[in-house]
């Protein structure tokens, strides 16, 4: 069985709407402010993530993407064996490892619309 998924953009606010058949999650994103100027943009996204974990709040699943961060899980930045782990906006999270060859960190799993090399 393949995965399915459906999207919507909605209003003016670009509020949007993914649900993933295969696994039954649904997210939300809203964008509550945004401020443009040349060179400079500013915007404040809000999201909804039915299978999102802890949101560091309330625990309603509704993340703000000044929540998103990028810590050290184990070892010392930079060496052999060392583990990141960056938290999307979303609430969803992506483990990275040090890869020496490389001199950089490189997702444990191929993870979908990012760049997996950080």
């Amino acid at each position: 069985m393949g995965v399915a998924s459906s999207s919507a953009s909605l209003g003016q606010q670009q509020t949007g709407i993914y649900v993933n058949a295969a696994t039954g999650n649904l997210a939300i994103q809203d964008r509550d402010e945004f401020l443009g100027a040349k060179g400079f943009k500013l915007g404040l996204l809000r999201t909804y993530n039915s299978q999102a974990g802890l949101d560091g709040d309330n625990n309603d699943n509704w993340r703000i993407g000044a929540y998103k961060q990028v810590r050290l899980e184990s070892g010392a930045v930079g060496a052999v064996g060392s583990t990141l782990l960056r938290v999307r906006e979303d609430g969803s999270e992506v483990r990275y490892q040090y890869d020496a060859a490389t001199q950089s960190y490189r997702a444990s799993s191929v993870t979908p619309c990012w760049n997996n090399a950080l």
